[in-house]
């Protein structure tokens, strides 16, 4: 694999043979691992760099406009993506095509079309938007708008404004509820969490925390909220049910922003002053560790399998790499940017594979496919699962390939599935093709 191609060179070519269905010498066998499928255990934490094929960190860069792509199969720098002005946080899409960044300076959200590495939309969304977070379909992003007061929710699929739901201080930080019903708003002027309701798009709590709030993540059982706090400065561990405080985790200096692995054993907390990230055990609900990084620390997101853990340091001009099971530096990236903010995530495979499970089940649903195509799609993408999961990536590239040839032709039988419904299904295939084959 050459490492350091350009992020525009690893999506761009393979893109256009993928959708038309030309990896046909690569479908294999059908079903060959039997009945075997990962719990949920397993496939967040499979063996083998394989499993962070497509894993790629993106870095807010303020000072050059744009995003750091890193791979994180080998932690090095990628490419750069366009970002539009002063990007600041970001978000990527389940399906793994897009990115969207808040411009903070500009009151807008852009879009970012990976494969063309190209902005495709910038969209208003108020003043001084921070915070960005998709619920797991992927078909709304909502944008904490912190001057202006309000959430903006932006729906993805014709990158529109879909509703404004006022709340009340500063909202910062979001995060989705792990099924997409709720958000989860914190607030760095009266101290309290808001919780919205995705479906009627309003206000459904206000959880009284204190302090002044930055960054904000979700346990995967959604039962606990964690806020961190600055001017405490701690780490609140908040029940979400009973709406109280569970404990205050002491962590450094001016902390900032928070990630969690995938099963919620560990929180980790930038320190932006310490220069450091506190390493809290969320089952002691202690400190375990602070591990030195880069100049200023603020963004940090952990890698879908919970190996890795990546940090932004905005005056470092860096990218500080934790190993999470050894709560240790591994290592840093240097020169990636300047005054570097948000980071995020691009999905695994599985999690890719997982969003199309999703979409085919809408699709099924609604009545646009039959049981017997349900039926037949669903078991190429379990198949492509297992093979993923195996480390065979070119046999699970192979299944996707059959994936999109099969959805063509339900297409093109002209009883019921449109092309419009069978697009996004489509890309999201020839992107995870892409991804497996690069």
């Amino acid at each position: 694999m050459a490492h350091l191609r350009t992020f525009r060179h690893v999506f761009g070519s393979i893109v256009a043979a993928a959708l038309l269905g030309a990896c046909a010498d690569l479908a294999g066998p059908t079903d060959e691992q039997g009945s075997f499928f990962p719990t949920r255990d397993e496939a967040v934490s499979p063996d083998g760099d394989w499993a962070r094929v497509g894993v790629w960190a993106l870095v807010a860069s303020r000072g050059t406009d744009q995003l750091a792509v890193l791979d994180t199969r080998d932690n090095s720098l990628a490419g750069h993506l366009p970002a539009g002005p002063r990007p600041f946080f970001v978000a990527a899409s389940p399906d793994g095509r897009f990115a969207y960044v808040t411009n903070l300076d500009q009151g807008t959200l852009s879009v970012i079309d990976l494969s063309s590495a190209s902005v495709v939309a910038t969209i208003s969304v108020g003043s001084e938007p921070v915070g960005v977070a998709l619920t797991p379909d992927g078909r709304h992003a909502y944008v904490t708008a912190a001057s202006s007061g309000k959430v903006t929710v932006v729906d993805t699929e014709n990158h529109a404004v879909s509703a404004s739901i006022p709340v009340t201080g500063r909202p910062w930080g979001i995060v989705s509820s792990p099924d997409g019903n709720r958000m989860y708003v914190s607030n760095n002027s009266d101290g309290n969490v808001t919780t919205l309701d995705t479906e009627t798009n309003s206000v459904t709590d206000v959880i009284p925390v204190g302090g002044v709030h930055l960054g904000i993540a979700t346990s995967p059982e959604d039962d606990q909220l964690y806020v961190v706090d600055r001017a405490a400065p701690r780490l609140a561990i908040v029940d979400r049910l009973s709406q109280s405080v569970l404990s205050s985790v002491p962590v450094g200096s001016f902390p900032a922003f928070v990630a969690v692995t995938p099963l919620g054993e560990t929180a980790f907390v930038t320190n932006r002053e310490s220069d450091n990230v506190t390493v809290v055990d969320l089952v002691s609900q202690t400190v375990s560790a602070a591990v030195a990084v880069g100049d200023f620390p603020v963004g940090i997101s952990v890698t879908p399998d919970g190996g890795f853990a990546y940090v932004a340091n905005r005056d470092g001009n860096s990218a500080s790499i934790l190993d999470v099971p050894g709560e240790a530096l591994f290592s840093t990236l240097s020169g990636i940017g300047g005054d570097l903010i948000g980071v995020a995530m691009t999905p695994s495979i599985g999690q890719r594979l997982d969003w199309m499970s999703g979409r085919l089940t809408e699709l099924f649903s609604s009545g646009a496919l039959s049981s017997g195509q349900h039926q037949a799609l669903q078991s190429k993408i379990d198949s492509a699962n297992r093979a993923w999961f195996a480390g065979r990536l070119e046999a699970a590239a192979g299944h996707l390939g059959s994936f999109t040839r099969r959805l063509e032709k339900y297409v093109a039988q002209g009883d019921g599935l449109s092309s419009a419904e069978a697009e996004p299904l489509l890309k999201a295939a020839g992107a995870a093709i892409v991804a497996l084959l690069s």
